[in-house]
């Protein structure tokens, strides 16, 4: 997926890099609310995902143990297998 201001493009690389990590797209875009949507990091000046598919990707991440969160705060480290995927 291609986040570029207010559009999202979804690009057939990223549709083959989801599948390889095990993102099922079909079955994210059958939930209820917005499969994917942009939204502009305001401190950054950037565009980031927002949506269901955001939550799927984190929550793989997390489930692959390729991110683990902090526990005083709300940030995140990417850990040793993150780096290598």
């Amino acid at each position: 997926m291609i986040v570029h201001q207010e559009q999202l493009t979804s690009a057939e690389s990223g549709r083959t890099f989801s599948q390889e990590l095990g993102l099922d797209l079909t079955a994210i875009q059958r939930q209820p609310g917005i499969f994917a949507k942009p939204y502009l990091d305001w401190t950054e000046r950037s565009f980031h995902l927002a949506s269901n598919l955001r939550k799927s990707f984190f929550q793989l991440c997390l489930e692959k143990s390729y991110l683990t969160r902090s526990v005083s705060h709300r940030s995140v480290t990417v850990t040793e297998a993150g780096y290598k995927q």
